[in-house]
């Protein structure tokens, strides 16, 4: 981008995503949603939710040039491994509106039963507090995934990242 508050803007975005990095650096990986760091689940949700506002200036397009230049990052969970890839056959959700105009970003966990229905949905962190967990679980309690070529093992322990943005009138 051209505009220098705008440039100014991201290279602070840019920082703090790296900050946050730093700081959940050295945690452990977790092996288990009922058990989640909440620090972790803090830190990785903040980091997130500073991409959230990336969104709200960039666009879909720029904001995953502006997210590739800050590298991957450290991965919060492990699991099974060689795991067949889960394929949902029902995956929705909207925008809450009563929070439109707001960022935000959520951090939640969830198990697939074998008839791929999300089982135990919670939030494991969630920024800013209390404005989009409740809605996040709703959505996903109603999603469905095809699980047939999915082990019991692979289909425990899911987590995803639900972001919330408004695009700016920029």
């Amino acid at each position: 981008t051209q505009d220098p508050y705008l440039r100014a803007y991201l290279d602070r975005l840019r920082q703090g995503i790296a900050s946050l990095r730093r700081a959940r650096g050295p945690l452990p990986y977790q092996r288990s949603i009922e058990n989640f760091d909440q620090n972790l689940a803090t830190l990785y949700v903040y980091e997130k939710y500073l991409v959230s506002l990336a969104y709200s200036y960039l666009g879909s397009v720029e904001v995953d040039e502006f997210t590739s230049s800050l590298g991957r990052g450290k991965a919060i969970m492990t699991g099974p491994g060689a795991c067949n890839a889960i394929t949902w056959t029902n995956q929705n959700g909207r925008y809450p509106a009563g929070e439109r105009g707001y960022n935000g970003a959520v951090l939640y966990g969830y198990h697939l039963d074998a008839q791929g229905r999300t089982q135990g949905v919670r939030v494991l962190g969630e920024a800013p507090g209390g404005r989009f967990g409740d809605d996040v679980v709703r959505f996903v309690s109603r999603w469905r995934a095809d699980v047939s070529n999915v082990r019991e093992e692979c289909r425990q322990n899911q987590i995803g990242v639900y972001f919330f943005y408004n695009e700016a009138d920029y």
